[in-house]
């Protein structure tokens, strides 16, 4: 079995590939299955690159991975909501809890937006930030202390936890396939995501990059930084772009084409 590293997020946390199924050869063969052709490389790269400009979404979902993640149970809570995924997470019922916690950096300490109900705005400077750092460690110490209080008095954990904060660390093993990972990637990477679970995505992102980068680069261009346009101002760049290449004597990309057929 391959032993992948540790990818530190966070203070205390960390991402690892436990692992990997499949990769864009096989993304490949796997789309070829229906009509039993075969493919090189080259052809490899571009099948895959249209499957997932397309959606055509089944052949990505037999890629995949096996992660082991290691968080606050805040950026957990989170994480659990997209459900199409395998979790299995560390309990506290069973075993005690670790004295480790999250403190936000320095720089993290912001202010609450009043654009976005659920964002963060500018930061509350170096004096307040240090203050709430206090804050929240001296809080979290005296939780533990508390938690450790009960369990000396006989309260069986799963009870006993109750007085620990969402800052404290879990671990989860996570088992999803491409397809709903880049979904999940789409959301978490996205500018307007919570920072603490978006660390969590760049540091997915960069590994799957090793593992599947024709798949990857081409959710990055198709996906995840493609630009919304309406379909009246669609069918008028078509329109432009069929009279500048006819203009000037110049051939359109397949690509091109395509999008010219969809929107003239």
């Amino acid at each position: 079995m391959t032993h992948y590293p540790q990818v530190p997020v966070l203070d205390h946390g960390y991402v690892q590939l436990l692992r990997v199924d499949g990769d864009d050869e096989f993304l490949a063969q796997t789309a070829r299955t229906s009509t039993q052709s075969s493919g090189d490389p080259a052809k490899d790269a571009r099948l895959v690159t249209r499957l997932v400009r397309d959606r055509h979404t089944s052949p990505i979902e037999f890629g995949g991975v096996v992660l082991e993640i290691k968080m606050p149970i805040f950026v957990a809570r989170q994480w659990m909501r997209h459900r199409t995924g395998a979790f299995n997470e560390y309990s506290m019922r069973y075993t005690e809890a670790v004295n480790e916690y999250y403190i936000p950096e320095a720089e993290r300490c912001q202010a609450q937006s009043t654009f976005n109900k659920q964002g963060s705005a500018e930061f509350l400077g170096e004096g307040t930030a240090k203050a709430i750092q206090d804050v929240i460690r001296n809080s979290s110490e005296c939780s533990y202390d508390e938690y450790r209080q009960l369990l000396r008095m006989g309260l069986t954990r799963e009870l006993a936890r109750a007085v620990l904060p969402v800052n404290f660390y879990t671990k989860v093993r996570w088992k999803i396939n491409l397809h709903n990972l880049m979904h999940f990637l789409k959301l978490r990477e996205d500018p307007h995501a919570q920072y603490e679970i978006r660390v969590y995505a760049e540091a997915i992102h960069g590994m799957l990059m090793e593992h599947f980068p024709v798949a990857m680069a081409a959710f990055e261009e198709h996906i995840q930084n493609k630009i919304e346009i309406s379909p009246a101002l669609a069918k008028t760049l078509a329109n432009y772009a069929g009279i500048v290449a006819e203009d000037r004597g110049v051939s359109l990309t397949s690509e091109m084409q395509e999008f010219m057929k969809r929107n003239q």
